[in-house]
């Protein structure tokens, strides 16, 4: 039996996310501890991860909803100038 091709985000693809945003946390905690600026790059890291999963989020999700939209326009027809 053959399996169908999934279409859209693979649940491996979220879990990268995880790690997408820890990481700019953790290096800006070591940042922290080189520099004695404790918590400052910690939070720029953290602001920084969030807003990269964010992102990563939109451009995984966006092909998934547009799909129906671009059905629907296809069978819309244009009505003819008199």
């Amino acid at each position: 039996m053959q399996k169908k091709p999934v279409s859209g985000p693979q649940p491996m693809q979220f879990a990268a996310l995880g790690g997408e945003m820890a990481s700019p946390a953790v290096l800006g905690l070591l940042a922290d501890f080189y520099f004695q600026t404790l918590p400052a790059w910690t939070i720029v890291g953290a602001v920084l991860g969030f807003i990269s999963v964010g992102v990563h989020l939109v451009k995984m999700l966006n092909p998934v909803s547009k799909a129906p939209k671009a059905k629907q326009n296809q069978n819309q027809s244009v009505p003819k100038a008199p």
